[in-house]
């Protein structure tokens, strides 16, 4: 059930992507797509590091309480099937097949035995086609242990489209 929960979310991370992809054309070709983004089923001691790569490649996190990591965890690849950019600067073609697919990687590294309430720190490494990306370093907390208070935030991407302003 676990890993059907984070297809899900995985998924819908990916479709508020999509519709942006007009700055994936070709003469833009880049190791990455997103920066990464974070998903969990067990917030206070697992963690799903994640994020988009332009090719078939390899993907991992150095990850640790410190900027100073400690731990390696290699990412899982996974293709993702169908994605399209614009055919012309105006807007997508009414025909999907006028429509030129690219190419889409979904990287996954997973981090397990974290410890409750506590700060970790992390970097992604990327290399696709002999191209390497490094990011800059992120944190994230951990929740509490369980049944403690929790905050959280969802946020939806609305893709600024008028029909979005109308409705919010």
């Amino acid at each position: 059930m676990k890993k059907w929960n984070t297809f899900l979310l995985a998924a819908a991370v990916l479709a508020s992507v999509a519709p942006a992809t007009t700055v994936f054309a070709a003469e833009d070709a880049k190791v990455t797509y997103t920066q990464p983004y974070l998903l969990t089923l067990n917030p206070d001691s697992e963690m799903e590091v994640c994020w988009l790569t332009a090719g078939d490649g390899e993907g991992s996190i150095e990850i640790g309480e410190t900027d100073a990591f400690g731990e390696t965890v290699e990412a899982k690849q996974y293709k993702i099937s169908g994605m399209r950019i614009s055919a012309t600067s105006e807007g997508y073609d009414d025909e999907p097949e006028n429509n030129p697919e690219f190419d889409v990687y979904q990287q996954i590294a997973e981090v397990k035995d974290l410890k409750p309430d506590t700060t970790y720190y992390y970097r992604v490494t990327t290399t696709v086609g002999g191209n390497t990306e490094t990011t800059k370093t992120y944190n994230f907390k951990t929740a509490p242990e369980k049944g403690g208070d929790f905050t959280f935030a969802l946020l939806s991407d609305l893709q600024m489209k008028e029909e979005s302003r109308r409705m919010v």
